[in-house]
């Protein structure tokens, strides 16, 4: 049988910060779509699957290491902003994406093999998301300026991780070679962040 749903939507977006602030409010849509999804709750299950039970700071990296590592990092199509869905950046083919039911409910969607696990960094960004909100972890994601640029040119995932009383914000970069969690860019000059 073959696909016929869209493996990444080409969207029109304005320039400069209300265009961020658009692809961003995509990306948390995906977020609250995909984190239903069999493959990705499967996914990050296993990836978390030998850790100790509520050690949420190692389950968050693990869960960065395997997407900073696994999915090799690819451009985006020239002149296009490019949202791939996170089954489509773990490497599967989307035969039908996850859609709200009248009813409330969410469908999960259906997958098979047969993709390439690739994408840039909001797609990278996306599937983590999407892994950590499979396992009930919270978070945003930050889009940054860096080294000076005028735009925002960048974005990764800020875990939320509660406890000793405080709520604190794990920073996770998914394109960098070796970078673990906790990394922030520092030559970032600013910020935009949007929950899920």
């Amino acid at each position: 049988m073959q696909s016929t749903a869209p493996t990444a939507r080409m969207i029109s977006i304005p320039s400069g910060a209300p265009g961020v602030r658009a692809t961003l409010k995509q990306m948390v849509k995906m977020v609250q779509l995909y984190s239903v999804s069999p493959t990705v709750r499967d996914t990050a299950a296993r990836l978390v699957a030998d850790l100790p039970p509520h050690d949420t700071e190692a389950e968050i990296s693990a869960l960065q290491r395997f997407v900073r590592d696994a999915v090799r990092y690819t451009g985006d199509v020239l002149n296009f902003e490019t949202l791939q869905s996170p089954v489509v950046t773990l490497g599967y083919r989307e035969l039908e994406p996850p859609h709200l039911r009248l009813d409330g409910t969410i469908s999960p969607g259906r997958v098979e093999p047969g993709g390439v696990a690739v994408g840039d960094c909001d797609d990278k960004s996306t599937l983590l998301a999407s892994l950590m909100a499979s396992i009930g972890i919270p978070g945003a994601f930050c889009a940054v300026k860096v080294g000076g640029e005028l735009d925002f040119s960048h974005v990764l995932v800020e875990a939320k991780v509660r406890g000793r009383g405080k709520v604190e914000y794990i920073p996770c970069e998914t394109i960098l070679p070796g970078v673990e969690a906790g990394w922030f860019p520092p030559d970032a000059s600013c910020f935009m962040l949007a929950h899920w």
